[in-house]
């Protein structure tokens, strides 16, 4: 009995030192998370990720956008090279610049882009109507095959409007952190895969319509 008695004592001592430690550690942990600049950054940059999510949702839902091709589109953000969150702001700029969905009219981009701002004001960001579109435009693009199989040649950043045009709506929508990843190296080095995977695509693409004109002769 005494045995017994004193394997529950060894056992309950343990119990209690295991708390302690597992107490002091997760303390240790946390001061340590806590002092680093890390923590900082990281906390703003998903308080700014969540904002702008919700203000993408919300235009989503006035332009009656897919929501589960929604959710893919801003899921890609988290791999921008442009950085998480001007990939957002990017993403935002394109929906605005292109606000309708497949079956839409081109006729209703006006009118749609006028309820966009009107929504973002509801929310607090005051912003010039042609910003998102300042944004698009400097934001440059990638080159690649067009649905004609046309190779379409990328168009280089302007790495300095663009910055300053993506703080200013940062600045307006009270976003306290722009991860800004976008640099002319980078870009340079994206550009040349982007380039060989749309020349190879065109290649294909050319060798397949060859095809097909044997078969329709033949």
């Amino acid at each position: 009995m005494s045995k017994v008695v004193n394997n529950m004592d060894i056992k309950a001592d343990f119990e209690e030192r295991l708390e302690q430690a597992r107490k002091s550690r997760l303390s240790s942990i946390q001061s340590t998370r806590l002092a680093s600049e890390v923590a900082i950054d990281d906390t703003l940059r998903r308080e700014s990720s969540r904002k702008i999510v919700a203000l993408i949702k919300d235009v989503g839902e006035i332009l009656s956008l897919d929501d589960e091709q929604l959710d893919r589109r801003i899921k890609a953000t988290r791999k921008s090279e442009y950085g998480r969150i001007p990939g957002l702001i990017n993403l935002l700029a394109s929906i605005y610049a292109w606000p309708i969905s497949v079956g839409g009219q081109a006729s209703d981009i006006d009118s749609l882009q006028e309820e966009i701002i009107e929504l973002l004001q509801e929310k607090g960001v005051i912003i010039d109507k042609e910003l998102l579109i300042d944004i698009k435009e400097t934001k440059g693009y990638h080159s690649f095959l067009n649905d004609e199989a046309e190779l379409v040649e990328g168009e280089v950043p302007d790495f300095e409007e663009y910055s300053y045009f993506i703080l200013t709506f940062a600045d307006n929508a009270g976003l306290p952190l722009v991860d800004n990843k976008l640099s002319s190296v980078k870009w340079k080095a994206i550009e040349a895969k982007a380039y060989a995977k749309a020349e190879e695509e065109q290649k294909l693409a050319i060798e397949a319509l060859e095809r097909h004109k044997k078969l329709a002769v033949a």
